[in-house]
């Protein structure tokens, strides 16, 4: 189920409605606007949330990546990374996603989206994925020698968890890669 929670009052949040959902484990969710992101079990699914308490399937299932671990979104596409790829989905017409392309990124373990980048856990690795132009996404960087399995971003920031429980704070100077400053600590 889809459950839909009040926290106006942290102390004491309580459920104002659930939904089924034919999401088989789902795994992942984000909120844009009024509209709901799940992935879970290889197939992506959208819910219109504007009003909390009568939430509305919208679509779904639409097939991904097999072993969807993350989805972000922004404007009318979603990102989908599991696997061996990244989906670039078109929700311009929230009933009716369509996988607009994808492209190859063994091993996405997270994803982080920022302006027209998608920052990708991936491994033993993470990278950045141009989406400015979705219809073809680009690979521009790639920064190895890192067990990434978390990734965010905030401002020129990219924070990445790894397996061995430290967070790394890279410094981005510019989207080339080439220059960046790394911090870590034990986590």
């Amino acid at each position: 189920s889809l459950v839909i929670a009040n926290i106006s009052n942290p102390d004491r949040p309580y459920v104002v409605s659930s939904i089924s959902t034919a999401v088989a484990g789902p795994t992942r969710i984000t909120v844009k606007g009024r509209y709901a992101y799940v992935i879970g079990g290889g197939s992506f699914h959208v819910y219109d949330v504007a009003d909390p308490y009568h939430p509305q399937v919208l679509s779904g299932p639409l097939v991904v990546a097999t072993g969807s671990t993350d989805v972000v979104a922004q404007g009318s596409y979603a990102y989908v990374g599991g696997g061996s790829m990244m989906n670039v989905i078109t929700a311009y017409v929230p009933s009716v996603p369509s996988v607009m392309d994808y492209i190859e990124v063994n091993d996405v373990q997270s994803l982080a989206l920022s302006g027209r980048y998608v920052f990708v856990a991936r491994g033993t690795r993470w990278s950045i994925v141009d989406v400015q132009n979705a219809a073809s996404p680009q690979l521009m960087q790639t920064i190895t020698g890192v067990n990434s399995r978390g990734i965010a971003v905030r401002g020129r920031y990219v924070f990445v968890t790894d397996t061995s429980n430290n967070l790394l704070v890279y410094k981005l100077p510019g989207i080339e890669a080439a220059g960046i400053e790394v911090g870590a600590a034990n986590i």
